[in-house]
């Protein structure tokens, strides 16, 4: 995707060179950091100075993700699109929405047996259905940012046990964590779910989408596979002895089996499909379509000698306190100079840099719901956006950066987004929120 762009501003007009609406957003991105207040404007006087500028830019990486989990938390629609406004100020460009784990998965379906994971909600009115997403896809687009779903197997499926018992595995060893379940990979109708899942999501708009001008992505999981709960439940464990199968050889069956109903579905028109590194690591089979996903190591050798391309959220987990083992600050808000430290091309070839597209943070929900995931955020995600746009050369903390940041999430909070702050300050009254003055979108303005 190309998102490069060129901004003059002049004493008497704006003009903007965009290949297509994702550089326009970017182009807009850096138009409100051009922005300020006025400063001899009255209080209840709503203006800003512009400053002249001639900008070129473009990304150091494609992909710019955040995830926000929706799963341990229940996000109303409105905040979800309420964070798209904000991914699109801060130059991200794809909204990761891990909607299914082991505590929810609020996504509704039509048709069986998978509408009965209803069950699996939170409450009977916490639940997305695929127009909601759809919906939220297409305010996404607008606005230059991409949505992807994640629904995470062959892990973390705990919840889906509420609707059928029969598809989750039976560990009571382990029940002490509910994350600890994985799907039951020897009974069919776990397939019977999962083809009726990704069914109605491949088949919907957000796949059909004539408007899109993206490549459909799709992310699979595959993280945090307790093998033991596997070996624990006689039935599994009989299945796996009775074929001398290992845990490592049945998740590899259930990997293969996941892509072949893909390629049912699609008619062998795979879209991309995302999987956490760990199943890299455990050898499953993967397409020319997968993308590994990195959250533990940095190092990525495996996949890159592999060919795949690659993704990265190690030390960029913002719902951790010390998020990078090397480097912790004490205070929770200073963590967004560890996370302006990390390279993500850090050891990776010349040649095999390309082959990085990019990465983001993950916004886990364990610990933060809608009303407070905003201020947990932000400003800190900014260090990871600016790092993700311009890979920068320096990541020396200098009073410039400080500013830049600063003055980056002074513009989300004028548009309205709940940030956190950098360092002590007075916001006065005419900073105070005001979505009204910034990205007035709508369905028209890059047709």
């Amino acid at each position: 995707m190309d998102e490069s762009y060129i901004l003059d501003v002049l004493s008497n007009e704006i003009k903007i060179t965009a290949a297509n609406h994702f550089a326009l957003s970017r182009a807009f991105a850096t138009l409100v950091q051009l922005m300020d207040v006025h400063p001899e404007l009255k209080e209840d006087q709503k203006a800003y100075a512009i400053y002249q500028a001639h900008v070129s830019d473009k990304a150091a990486f494609p992909w710019r993700e955040l995830l926000l989990d929706a799963a341990r938390h229940y996000i109303s629609l409105d905040t979800l699109k309420h964070q798209v406004d904000a991914l699109a100020i801060a130059k991200f460009n794809v909204l990761h929405l891990h909607i299914s784990d082991s505590e929810s998965f609020p996504l509704q379906f039509k048709n069986a047996p998978q509408n009965k994971l209803k069950a699996a909600q939170w409450s009977p009115y916490h639940y997305y259905t695929i127009e909601d997403m759809v919906e939220l896809q297409t305010y996404a687009n607008q606005r230059g940012v991409i949505l992807y779903l994640e629904i995470d197997v062959p892990g973390h499926v705990y919840s889906w046990g509420k609707a059928d018992q029969d598809i989750v595995a039976h560990c009571p060893s382990y029940s002490g964590n509910i994350n600890n379940v994985p799907i039951n990979p020897t009974n069919e109708k776990s397939y019977e779910y999962l083809k009726g899942i990704l069914s109605e999501i491949f088949n919907s708009a957000l796949f059909t989408n004539g408007n899109m001008k993206i490549s459909p992505m799709i992310h699979l999981g595959g993280d945090e596979i307790i093998a033991s709960c596997w070996r624990e439940d006689t039935i599994i464990a009989s299945y796996m002895a009775q074929r001398g199968m290992s845990t490592s050889d049945l998740w590899r069956e259930f990997h293969g089996r996941v892509n072949g109903i893909i390629s049912e579905i699609t008619n062998g028109n795979y879209p991309y499909q995302v999987y956490w590194a760990d199943s890299l690591h455990n050898g499953n089979p993967m397409t020319e379509k997968s993308i590994a996903h990195f959250w533990i190591s940095i190092n990525k050798s495996d996949a890159l000698n592999k060919n795949m391309y690659v993704i990265q959220s190690t030390h960029w987990y913002l719902d951790k306190m010390s998020p990078d083992a090397d480097k912790s600050h004490f205070v929770f808000q200073d963590t967004w100079m560890d996370f302006y430290q990390v390279d993500i091309l850090a050891g990776v070839s010349d040649d095999q840099k390309k082959q990085v597209l990019g990465g983001g943070p993950c916004q886990w929900g364990e610990t933060v719901t809608e009303r407070s995931i905003e201020q947990h955020m932000y400003p800190r995600a900014l260090a990871i956006s600016e790092v993700l746009w311009s890979n920068p050369s320096s990541r020396a903390i200098t009073q410039t950066v400080i500013d830049r940041l600063g003055n980056l999430n002074c513009k989300l909070f004028h548009a309205g987004i709940k940030t956190g702050t950098m360092n002590p300050g007075v916001v006065s009254v005419i900073q105070q929120s005001d979505p009204t003055l910034f990205l007035q979108y709508n369905n028209q303005w890059y047709k």
